[in-house]
C-alpha cells in the first residue's frame, strides 16, 4: 500500500515538476502561514500566567502588538499564497490537458475504437479538474495540517509531555480507521467514474444520432434509458458517499474521545497541583489539542479525497504513458517521392485476433493504376485501404510501396503521400482556406486555388462574399451541401499532391447533380495517380484499370471489366448482373421519375428524385450495352 501511495505521489510531482518553483514558493508560504496561525496560544499563555496571574501589565502592550503583527503578516501571506496556488493550479490543468491531447493524437485507431470519445473527454475535462484541486488545495491542505500536527505535538510536549503521551496512545486508532476505509472509497470512486464515462459516451452517441431518434419517435425511450443509466451512476456515487461518511464519522468519534481524554487529564493535573502546571499552560495545551485533533481529522478527510485524485491520476497516465500501437520504428528512413507501386503480400488481418477479416490477401498494383475494390459488405474493402495507410498493422504479411515495407519507414512520410476521401466528408470549423490547407499548411494561395479548380469547386467558393476566407461550420451562416463538402474534401486531398489516392464510397450519398460534379472532379484528380476506389456504382467500377473482387476476406478475381465479364460463372459477372437486375426491377420507378421530370416536378418545380431516376436510367443503358 505504501509503495502504491508513493508511486501516485511521484506521478503527481511529475505533473507539477515543470512548475516546481511556484510549488516550492507555495509550500514555503503555506508553512509560514501555518506557523503564524499557531503562535497565538503561546501568547495567550503569557497573558494568563504573566499578566493576569502575576500582574505584569507592562507586557500587555507587547503581547497585543504581537497579535496585531501576526494578523497583518497572515493577511499578506495568505494573499500571496492564494495568488501563487491559483496560478499553479491553472497552469497544471492546462498543461495536463495539453499532454493528454498530445497523447490521444499519437494513438492508433484501435485505441479510439476501444476507448470511445465520451470516455476520452471525461478524462480530459473531469479528471484534470480533480488533479487541479489536488495540486491547488488538497496537497497544500495536507502540508498545512501536517505542519500543524508537528507544531502542536511539539508544543504540547514542551508545555507538558505527559499530555502528549495521551495523544500518542490514541494515534493508532487513526491509522486503523484510515486503512479500513480508504481502499474501499477508492474502489467505489473508480467504479463510479467508469460508469460515468460510459454514460457520457452514450449521450454523445445519442446527440450525434438525434435525427434518427426523432425519425423513429424514440425520444421518450431514450430519456427513460438515460435516466436508468444515471440511476446506476447515482447508486455507485451514494455507496461511495456512505463509505466516506463512515470514514468521517469514525474519525470524528476518535477525535472526540481524544479531546475528552486530554481535557480530563489536564484538569486533574491542575487541581492536584501536579508538577507546577499553570492555568495558562492548560489553556494553551487545550487550544493546541483542539488544533491538533482538528488538523488530524481534516488530514484524514483530505487523505480520503486524495484517493479520488489517485484514481484520476491512474486514468490520465493510462493515456499519457500508453505506447501507440502504430508508430515509426527508431531510425526509420523517410520515403522519397513515391511513384505509387503497391504490393500486398499474403496479408492476414483481423480487428480481433481470432476473427480475421483478410485471409492471405495478395495483390500487385503498378503505379498509376486505378483499382476498384468490389464485394459485399464485410469482405474487407475498407480494411485494405486502412492497412495501406497504416491505421492498423496486419498480423502477418507485408505491404510494400515502391518496394518499401510501410512498417519500416517513417510513418509521417508515408501518410503525407497518401490522400483519402471518405463517404461522409468532415470539415473543421474555420475558413475554407484553413480546411483546404489542413494537410499542407504551407500551401500558397495559388496552389489552393488550383486544387479547388481540380475538384471543380473554385467557382462556388469564389462566389461567396469572403471567398476562400469564408467561415464554415459552427454558427457560420454558410453551410456547404453534402456534394460541396465532398468536393472540398477532394481538393484538400489534392493539395497534398498524393501519389496514392483512396476514395471510399465517395459518391454513394450524393444526388445526381452533385455526383456529376464529383465524377468530373474525380476524373481530374485520378490522372497519373495510383488510386483505390471502394464503390458499388457500376459506372465508376467500369472505369477502373483493375477490378478486385473480394469474398470472405479473400481475393477471388481480379482484372478489367471486360476480362471479368467474359468469365461465364465468375464472381464479378454474378455481382454485376445482380446489380443490373436490381436496376431493371426499378423500371416502374424510373418511368414515374421520367414523367415527373418531363412535367417539371410537383408544383411545376424540378424534382431531385427525377434527376436520381435519370442517373439510374443512364446506368441501366450502360449495363444493357
Amino acid at each position: 500500500m505504501q509503495i502504491v501511495l508513493l508511486s501516485r505521489l511521484i506521478q503527481i510531482y511529475r505533473i507539477v515538476y515543470p512548475l516546481r518553483k511556484h510549488l516550492y514558493g507555495g509550500i514555503c508560504l503555506t508553512v509560514l502561514l501555518s506557523i503564524l496561525s499557531l503562535l497565538p496560544p503561546l501568547l495567550i499563555k503569557e497573558v494568563v500566567d504573566s499578566v493576569i496571574t502575576n500582574g505584569e501589565w507592562d507586557l500587555l502592550t507587547l503581547i497585543v502588538g504581537s497579535f496585531i503583527c501576526i494578523a497583518i503578516c497572515m493577511t499578506f501571506t495568505r494573499y500571496a499564497n492564494q495568488m501563487v496556488l491559483s496560478y499553479l493550479g491553472q497552469k497544471v490543468v492546462f498543461g495536463l490537458r495539453n499532454r493528454i491531447y498530445q497523447g490521444i493524437m499519437q494513438q492508433s485507431l484501435r485505441f479510439y475504437d476501444e476507448q470511445g470519445a465520451g470516455r476520452l473527454m471525461t478524462r480530459v475535462m473531469e479528471d484534470t479538474k480533480t488533479i487541479q484541486q489536488m495540486v491547488k488545495q488538497n496537497c497544500i491542505e495536507l502540508l498545512n495540517h501536517g505542519v500543524s500536527i508537528i507544531f502542536c505535538i511539539s508544543a504540547i510536549l514542551y508545555l507538558k509531555w505527559e499530555l502528549g503521551l495521551v495523544m500518542m496512545f490514541l494515534a493508532p486508532f487513526y491509522v486503523l480507521n484510515h486503512r479500513f476505509f480508504v481502499h474501499r472509497i477508492r474502489k467505489k470512486r473508480r467504479q463510479m467514474l467508469d460508469e460515468r464515462e460510459k454514460v457520457a459516451g452514450e449521450i454523445e452517441e445519442r446527440v450525434a444520432g438525434t435525427k434518427l431518434v426523432k425519425a423513429f419517435s424514440q425520444e421518450e425511450r431514450e430519456s427513460k434509458r438515460l435516466g436508468e443509466r444515471m440511476d446506476e451512476v447515482l447508486e455507485l456515487s451514494v455507496e461511495g458517499s456512505l463509505w466516506e461518511a463512515g470514514f468521517m464519522g469514525a474519525s470524528t468519534s476518535i477525535t472526540t474521545i481524544s479531546n475528552t481524554a486530554v481535557y480530563c487529564c489536564g484538569c486533574y493535573m491542575v487541581l492536584t497541583g501536579y508538577d507546577g502546571i499553570t492555568y495558562g499552560a492548560v489553556m494553551a495545551i487545550m487550544q493546541y489539542v483542539n488544533r491538533l485533533l482538528q488538523a488530524a481529522l481534516q488530514f484524514t478527510q483530505v487523505a480520503g479525497q486524495a484517493q479520488q485524485t489517485f484514481v484520476s491520476v491512474d486514468r490520465i497516465y493510462e493515456i499519457i504513458e500508453s505506447v501507440p500501437e502504430i508508430k515509426s520504428v527508431p531510425g526509420a528512413p523517410r520515403l522519397p517521392k513515391l511513384k505509387g507501386h503497391v504490393e500486398f503480400k499474403n496479408v492476414i488481418f483481423g480487428y480481433e485476433d481470432d476473427r480475421p477479416v483478410l485471409k492471405g490477401f495478395s495483390l500487385n498494383v503498378p503505379a498509376g493504376t486505378m483499382v476498384a475494390l468490389v464485394g459485399h459488405t464485410g469482405t474487407g474493402k475498407t480494411t485494405i485501404t486502412s492497412l495501406l495507410q497504416r491505421f492498423y498493422d496486419p498480423q502477418s504479411g507485408r505491404i510494400l510501396v515502391d518496394g518499401y515495407d510501410i512498417k519500416e519507414v517513417d510513418l509521417k512520410s508515408l501518410r503525407h503521400q497518401e490522400g483519402q476521401v471518405l463517404q461522409q466528408p468532415y470539415l473543421f470549423s474555420g475558413t475554407i482556406k484553413d480546411n483546404l490547407s489542413y494537410g499542407n499548411p504551407s500551401a500558397t494561395d495559388e496552389e489552393i486555388f488550383q486544387a479547388a479548380k481540380v475538384a471543380d469547386i473554385h467557382d462556388w467558393i469564389d462566389s461567396l462574399p469572403n471567398g476562400y476566407d469564408t467561415d464554415i461550420g459552427g454558427e457560420s451562416p454558410v453551410t456547404p451541401s453534402l456534394g460541396q463538402k465532398q468536393q472540398l474534401s477532394i481538393a484538400r486531398a489534392v493539395l497534398v499532391n498524393p501519389a496514392i489516392l483512396i476514395l471510399d464510397e465517395a459518391t454513394s450519398s450524393l444526388d445526381a447533380a452533385s455526383e456529376a460534379h464529383i465524377q468530373k472532379a474525380m476524373d481530374n484528380v485520378l490522372k497519373g495517380r495510383t488510386s483505390f476506389i471502394v464503390a458499388h456504382r457500376l459506372s465508376t467500377i467500369r472505369k477502373a484499370n483493375m477490378i478486385v473482387v473480394l469474398e470472405d476476406g479473400r481475393m477471388v478475381e481480379h482484372g478489367t471489366h471486360d476480362e471479368l465479364m467474359n468469365r461465364c460463372e465468375g464472381a464479378y459477372r454474378n455481382f454485376y448482373i445482380s446489380q443490373a437486375r436490381a436496376m431493371l426491377e426499378e423500371d416502374g420507378v424510373i418511368a414515374a421519375g421520367k414523367r415527373l421530370e418531363e412535367s417539371g416536378g410537383e408544383n411545376g418545380h424540378p424534382d431531385g428524385k427525377a434527376q436520381l431516376m435519370g442517373r439510374r436510367r443512364r446506368d441501366r443503358k450502360e449495363i444493357l450495352t
